[in-house]
């Protein structure tokens, strides 16, 4: 214990060694785990390469598995693993000491010859020194509807049985169900997070289990908790209320009585806070609704429009709320909190709440210094002209308001448009400077017939990036999208911006292979040209199928291109290396 690297070197030994002494193997790892910073932690090193990384904390664990089948050795080695399995810093390989633990402790299939009674004393003690990893392994061995286990090292010498002797009745399954959910109850506390993760284990326990749960959940006394821990428990009950009611006829969904009683509780942790209320409606992480749209196996488009269409109006309501709570400024502010932004605007601009001061809105807040609320501004505009079309489109940029707007409000504005030959025809009419700006920031598909003009005005603006994935989207089986040339420059142009900006090509590398593809359609673009750009993009041709097809053929006929590749290849000595 003086130096792990010991340790280490006798890694695969060890499982031998605890067998053969198992009191003296189980002190020496105890030792090994004292102090503030335990010499065995270092155990846990693992290499760099993924499919060959090893580390010697595995032997460690194997030996306490080991051992840990005898009843007599299970509660110090139980709680030595505990301990390495708080102090672990996580890694790639699959052995850790978590899942030792719960190999170990599994109800169905325990890896251990102790009886359930000498288990669930051991878990008390973890419980007191170990508390955090206790939870964690209690809600591991909870029921499941599908579960599986992965087999703990055995005693290879010792007669102390295998796995192949363990036999558990129904009754002693279900008794470890019952006895872990009290011990759960007892230590969940005040945790937000901890709430959260029993309640996910609800629908797989017995009725009384579920209901034990519910009722300590009605029996919390909401004002000890924190606002946090309060909001994560409200989410997440209506997160798992709406899985069960979204899929009432699956298997594993709880009856209605139990969601009902699941949702009396959501009202109870309902935030007083009016914007705290409504941040759900607006999470990047998807909107979990109380009541959905059930779904049918055979329709289901009805069950996604139908959700669709409730969490709309749902949104429309917010922002009607918030409005008249608070005017703009409370929308401004709620807009700084939430994940999409934008969805609050496009809802502000479907609620029709301020066309009386819509011209005033636009000049203070269309491409803020605030990013949250120049998002939030796009939203509304593009929500406008999708609820009235061009023709609130052309009022807006004809009334005298728009000449206050600055050089980026005007392209903010039409960037919000649909990218296509009308909106584009608009920026050319704002001025050189507007339309810098514009296709500097602007991003989309066009159709079909555009798809020159923007490649055009891509490349004038050196965006040839942009370009590249509608033209493999728009890619046509007959000929190029757009002429050769263009292809080429797109090609040539790609590679100084992707040098310049740190851009990594390899992952644009299906579409770069896609406009290759193109170019083999087309008789308007020489041989020494496509020859070069396959000697450009050689890594990501050999790698995407398609393969250098002129690359040979020009090396063998064109001297001069020969010995600049080959001048790449064999540098000078002290030659300075080029991107």
């Amino acid at each position: 214990n003086e130096n792990w690297k010991l340790w280490a070197s006798i890694s695969y030994l060890l499982p031998l060694l605890a067998e053969s002494a198992p009191e003296v193997f189980l002190d020496a790892v105890e030792e090994g785990l004292t102090d503030e910073n335990p010499i065995l932690l270092n155990m846990f090193s693992e290499g760099e390469d993924s499919f060959t990384s090893s580390s010697p904390h595995t032997g460690l664990l194997w030996a306490l598995e080991a051992v840990a089948w005898h009843p007599i050795y299970l509660s110090q080695s139980a709680i030595l693993i505990a301990k390495l399995a708080r102090l672990d810093p996580g890694g790639k390989l699959g052995n850790r000491p978590s899942s030792s633990l719960r190999g170990i402790f599994l109800p169905w299939h325990p890896y251990t010859k102790a009886s359930l009674e000498q288990r669930l004393n051991i878990i008390n003690v973890m419980r007191k020194r170990e508390p955090e990893v206790a939870w964690k392994l209690q809600l591991s061995i909870l029921p499941r509807l599908h579960d599986s286990s992965s087999p703990t090292s055995s005693p290879r010498w010792r007669e102390w049985g295998s796995d192949e002797d363990v036999s558990v009745t129904n009754a002693e399954y279900w008794k470890s169900a019952v006895e872990l959910t009290s011990r759960l109850i007892e230590d969940v506390g005040i945790s937000g997070n901890k709430w959260s993760e029993l309640i996910d284990q609800i629908s797989t326990l017995p009725e009384n289990e579920q209901n034990l749960i519910i009722d300590s959940l009605s029996d919390l006394d909401i004002d000890k908790l924190g606002e946090t821990d309060r909001l994560i428990i409200w989410n997440h009950l209506r997160e798992t209320i709406s899985h069960h009611r979204e899929f009432p006829t699956a298997d594993w969904s709880m009856p209605s009585e139990m969601s009902d009683k699941l949702e009396e509780n959501y009202k109870r942790f309902t935030p007083k806070d009016i914007s705290t209320q409504n941040l759900w409606l607006f999470t990047s992480s998807g909107v979990k609704l109380l009541n959905p749209t059930p779904y049918i196996k055979d329709d289901s488009s009805r069950h996604w429009e139908g959700n669709h269409k409730i969490v709309v109006e749902l949104r429309i309501k917010a922002v009607a709320k918030l409005y008249e709570f608070g005017g703009i400024n409370t929308l401004l502010e709620f807009a700084n909190k939430v994940d999409e932004t934008g969805t609050l605007g496009y809802s502000l601009g479907e609620a029709n709440l301020i066309e009386g001061n819509e011209d005033d809105f636009l000049l203070n807040y269309l491409a803020s210094e605030n990013e949250a609320i120049a998002i939030f501004t796009r939203g509304y505009v593009n929500a406008r002209f999708h609820k009235n079309g061009w023709e609130w489109t052309k009022e807006k940029l004809s009334s005298e308001s728009v000449n206050k707007w600055s050089v980026a409000q005007k392209a903010d504005f039409l960037i919000c448009l649909p990218f296509k030959k009308e909106t584009w025809d608009m920026v050319d009419s704002f001025g050189n400077k507007t339309k810098e700006l514009y296709w500097n920031k602007v991003n989309g598909f066009p159709e079909l017939e555009d798809a020159e003009r923007a490649t055009q005005e891509f490349l004038a603006h050196n965006r040839p990036q942009a370009t590249v994935e509608f033209l493999s989207y728009l890619e046509r089986k007959d000929k190029p999208i757009v002429p050769a040339n263009l292809i080429v420059e797109i090609l040539t142009k790609l590679v100084s911006v992707i040098n310049n900006d740190g851009i990594n090509f390899h992952n644009a590398g299906y579409n770069i292979n896609s406009l290759f593809k193109s170019l083999d359609k087309s008789e308007d673009v020489t041989d020494e040209d496509i020859a070069k750009l396959e000697w450009i993009y050689l890594p990501i041709l050999e790698n995407y199928g398609r393969g250098p097809k002129l690359l040979r053929k020009e090396l063998s006929r064109n001297p001069e291109f020969f010995v600049e590749v080959c001048s790449y290849i064999y540098r000078a000595e002290n030659e300075k290396k080029e991107n």
